[in-house]
This record gives structure tokens, C-alpha cells and sequence, in this order.
């Protein structure tokens, strides 16, 4: 068990600096997989705010989006645990994994719309309960019910951190929107002198403001997974299990005459 992470108990914090460090390391890989999956996506959706409606795109926009995360998530969880890692069999996987996929969003959604109808804390609560699902789904190869069981079990012991995680989150998410949104008009308006398309709260949403939804969703899948990580690190004791792997193999390079020889050498 060989990571190129460290496995430990981190905070909501570390964790989600760690997923923009860590993005920042594999940004190669991340602007290919995002090339061929974020930018047809944004140009459908601004097609959709410009010629029909911007709040149908927003739809399309949400629901694609909850989907376009599958190939990130199976991206980040390759680069951690494996050295090689093609984008051909992450673009694959990620296709053959939406059936599956479709029925955890279905539930995901069912669970949340019915915690809306009592109180704004209830769905939140909700929503931080099936979180993980899509990883449980796509790592674990389970089916949706055993999913949600599997995300409900995970947050279960840690249900305040869930919750702190599924708010900040979509907080970043709104976040997003709005940076994509103002900075983006500053720029074309002061930097570039270029009109900038009518303000999202005018028109429903703009195309730079769809731009930040979609920059954000590579970055939401990631963070959402290194935190389903240190879930089970803690939950499992992964820091233990990586730790005892290093000693062992330490304790087999000792016995063993080759790797001595190769070293003396």
C-alpha cells in the first residue's frame, strides 16, 4: 500500500488547501481531463443562456455538472495510489460508470428534496449524510442503496465535519459564480476594454458566470474526495496501514543481500 500522498488525520482546512496543491501538482493531467470534459459542457450550457434561457442553463448546468465530477474523482483517486495514469481508461471508466452514477444522483436528490420540505437544516444535514455516495459508488464499485449506506456510515461518527464540509463547499461553489462573474467583467471592462455581457442578476446569468461554475467543478470533485480519504484514514486507520507496509518493506530491503549490494554499489 504506497500512496504519493500522506495519509493522516487532517482538518476540513488542510484538506481543502491540500486539493488545490495537489491539483496544482497534476495540473497537466487536470487541464487535459478538463479540456475534453468542462469546456463542451460550459459551451452547451452558454449556447442554451444565450439562444433560449439562462435558467434552463442553469439546469443543465447543475445536473451535467453533479455527472462531469465521476472522471475527476476517478482521476484524483488514480493519481494518489498508482504512477501511470491514462486519461483514456479515467475518460472510459468515468463513461461506463453513469448508469451507475445516474441512480446515486437520483437517490441523492430524492433524499435532499424531501429534507427541504421540513427545514433548511434538515437538507443540509442530508445532503452532508450522502455526500460521499458518488465515491462509495465509483471506489468502493457499489450500487446505489449501498452507497448512500456506506456515505451514511462514513459521516456517521463525523457528522458535524460532513456538514461543515458540505456548507463550505457550496459556498465555494457560490463563490465561484460570483469571482467568475465580477472579475471577469472587471477584467474585460478594464483590462481588456471589451463590453462585457449583461449582468447575470439582469438577464438569469451570464457566460461568465457559468465559466466560474465550471472552473470550480474539477476542484469540487478533488476536495470531495481527499476528504472522503481522510474519512476512512480516519475512520480505518489508513496512516497506521501505509505506516506498517513502510516497516515491512524497510524490514525486507535489511534481509534482502540484493539491495544491499546494489547500494554498497
Amino acid at each position: 500500500m504506497r500512496t504519493h500522498l500522506e495519509l493522516r488525520d487532517r482538518s476540513l482546512v488542510d484538506v481543502l488547501d491540500l486539493a488545490l496543491r495537489f491539483m496544482r501538482q497534476y495540473a497537466k493531467k487536470y487541464g487535459k481531463l478538463s479540456a475534453a470534459v468542462i469546456l463542451p459542457w460550459f459551451a452547451i450550457c452558454c449556447v442554451i443562456g444565450i439562444g433560449i434561457d439562462w435558467g434552463l442553463a442553469w439546469v443543465v448546468a447543475i445536473v451535467a455538472g453533479a455527472f462531469a465530477q465521476a472522471p475527476f474523482t476517478l482521476l484524483a483517486s488514480r493519481l494518489v495510489f498508482e504512477d501511470k495514469v491514462p486519461l483514456s481508461s479515467v475518460m472510459s471508466d468515468g463513461l461506463r460508470s453513469i448508469p451507475k452514477m445516474l441512480g446515486v444522483r437520483l437517490v441523492q436528490a430524492l433524499l435532499v428534496t424531501v429534507g427541504m420540505l421540513g427545514v433548511v437544516v434538515a437538507s443540509i444535514w442530508v445532503g452532508s449524510v450522502v455526500m460521499y455516495a458518488p465515491e462509495a459508488a465509483l471506489l468502493e464499485r457499489m450500487t446505489p442503496g449501498a452507497s448512500i449506506s456506506r456515505a451514511n456510515r462514513l459521516v456517521g461518527g463525523s457528522s458535524g465535519d460532513g456538514i461543515l464540509a458540505f456548507v463550505l463547499l457550496l459556498m465555494l461553489e457560490i463563490g465561484f459564480v460570483l469571482i467568475g462573474e465580477y472579475a471577469g467583467r472587471s477584467v474585460l471592462e478594464d483590462l481588456l476594454q471589451i463590453n462585457p455581457p449583461a449582468s447575470m442578476w439582469d438577464a438569469g446569468g451570464s457566460w461568465l458566470a457559468m465559466a466560474g461554475f465550471w472552473i470550480f467543478v474539477p476542484y469540487r470533485a478533488t476536495a470531495r474526495f481527499l476528504a472522503y480519504i481522510n474519512l476512512r484514514t480516519r475512520a480505518e486507520g489508513w496512516d497506521v496501514q501505509t505506516s506498517f507496509f513502510t516497516l515491512a518493506a524497510r524490514a525486507k530491503d535489511d534481509e534482502d543481500p540484493a539491495p544491499i549490494s546494489r547500494r554498497a554499489a
